[in-house]
C-alpha cells in the first residue's frame, strides 16, 4: 500500500522470485540501494506479470525517496506490461496525491473505482477512503461524507477511521479528528495482511490530516 501498494500484487515467476522476495524484504527495512540491484533481473522477466511487480516496487521505492518523475515512470512501465494490475494504478494516482494534484489523484482513483469488481471489497474500500480524504481536503465535505460512508467499518483496517478522521478535519473538530486518528493508527497496527499493503498511503494521509488539523485549529 508506499509501502504504496507495492506487495499488492503477486510474487514474480520462479526463476527470478528469489531476488524479488529479497528487493521485498530490502524494501521493508529502507535498503533502497539493495532493494533497486535485486530487481535488475525481474524487472526483465519474460513474464510480463513477474515484470510488472517488479516495476511496481521499482516505483515504490523513488516514491519514498520523493523522486516522483522516475516512481510515475516505473508505475507506468508497470501498468503497460500488466494492464490488470490494480497497485500500479493506485499508485499512479498516489504519485499526483503525494505532489499535492488531488484533482488528478482523485479522478484517478474514481476512474479505478468504477473499473473495480464489487468482490474486490478491500481494493474498493481503499480507493473509497482515498476518495473522501481528496474530497475533504479540498472542502468538499458533502462528496467526502459520501465516500467516506461506502467504506465498510473494520476493527482490522484503518481505512472508514481515516475517512472519517478527513471528515472531522474538514469541520474544524480537532477533536474528534484525533480520536479518528487514535483509532486509525491502532487499525494500522493490527492490520489484516490485506489492509497491510495499504500501510504506507494511510502513513501518508496521517500526516496530512495531521498537518490540516493544525491549519483548522489555529
Amino acid at each position: 500500500m508506499a509501502l504504496v501498494l507495492a506487495l499488492l500484487a503477486a510474487g514474480p515467476a520462479p526463476g527470478a522470485e528469489g531476488e524479488f522476495l529479497r528487493a521485498q524484504e530490502r524494501f521493508r527495512v529502507r535498503d533502497y540501494d539493495a532493494a533497486l540491484n535485486l530487481l535488475e533481473r525481474p524487472a526483465q522477466s519474460s513474464d510480463a506479470r513477474a515484470a510488472a511487480d517488479a516495476w511496481n516496487l521499482r516505483g515504490a521505492i523513488h516514491l519514498r525517496r520523493r523522486n516522483y518523475a522516475k516512481a510515475r515512470e516505473a508505475f507506468r512501465r508497470a501498468a503497460e506490461l500488466d494492464p490488470s494490475l490494480f497497485a500500479a494504478k493506485a499508485n499512479l494516482a498516489e504519485t499526483d496525491f503525494r505532489q499535492g494534484r488531488r484533482a488528478e489523484a482523485r479522478a484517478a482513483w474514481e476512474g479505478l473505482l468504477a473499473q473495480t469488481p464489487g468482490g474486490q471489497r478491500n481494493e474498493r474500500d481503499f480507493l473509497l477512503y482515498k476518495i473522501s480524504v481528496a474530497h475533504a481536503l479540498d472542502g468538499r465535505l458533502d462528496l467526502a461524507a459520501d465516500a467516506a460512508g461506502k467504506v465498510r467499518r473494520r476493527e482490522d483496517s484503518p481505512a472508514w477511521f481515516y475517512a472519517n478522521a478527513a471528515l472531522a478535519v474538514g469541520r474544524r473538530d480537532r477533536a474528534q479528528a484525533e480520536q479518528f486518528l487514535a483509532r486509525a493508527r491502532q487499525g494500522s497496527a493490527a492490520a489484516a495482511p490485506a489492509a497491510q499493503t495499504f500501510a504506507e498511503s494511510f502513513q501518508s494521509v496521517d500526516a496530512s490530516l495531521a498537518e490540516a488539523g493544525r491549519r483548522a485549529s489555529a
